[in-house]
């Protein structure tokens, strides 16, 4: 290891850059003031030992762009990721803003699937049964983010009233 040395009083610090070459900086009080020491060292290529064996998310199973049902069905949409060590799954409204549980209306289970009950035409709400969301995976060494989920919840009695009017 070259380790250069340059006194702070220096009116300017040369910073040789080379490729391939990490720096870094200590301070050092001494006899003679502060002092500034540079230490070159080969750059640690990869992940750092800390991540050593360790992968970002990828999605196993990303969902769909697009999901209609029917509010007396519900639907489930799967999202689900690997990487070591596991990541972990949760949802984010279209503003980014983590997705929270409504009970009875919309809520995520444990295997990262967003769930929206079958519902009454009643409880249908716009800004959770026409809405944009997206699947987050994380872990330490990183984040995905899914593409839009444009869900829309259509009301059955609507479409069986309409279809029985048009006989």
């Amino acid at each position: 290891m070259r380790i250069f040395r340059y006194p702070t009083t220096s009116a300017s610090l040369p910073f040789p850059c080379k490729q391939g070459v990490h720096r870094r900086m200590v301070v050092k009080e001494g006899w003679g003031g502060e002092e500034i020491i540079w230490k070159r060292m080969p750059k640690a290529k990869g992940l750092p030992s800390s991540h050593e064996g360790q992968r970002g998310p990828t999605f196993f199973s990303e969902p769909p762009s697009r999901v209609e049902f029917q509010n007396d069905t519900g639907i489930i949409i799967p999202c689900s990721a690997q990487g070591h060590p596991a990541p972990m799954i949760a949802w984010t409204q279209q503003d980014g803003n983590p997705l929270r549980d409504v009970v009875g209306v919309r809520h995520t289970r444990p295997d990262g699937s967003l769930v929206f009950p079958p519902f009454a035409a009643e409880d249908f709400r716009q800004g959770v049964h026409d809405a944009v969301y997206r699947c987050v995976a994380s872990n330490i060494v990183g984040s995905i983010i899914s593409r839009e989920v444009h869900v829309k919840a259509e009301n059955v009695s609507q479409i069986r009233n309409l279809y029985c009017v048009a006989w």
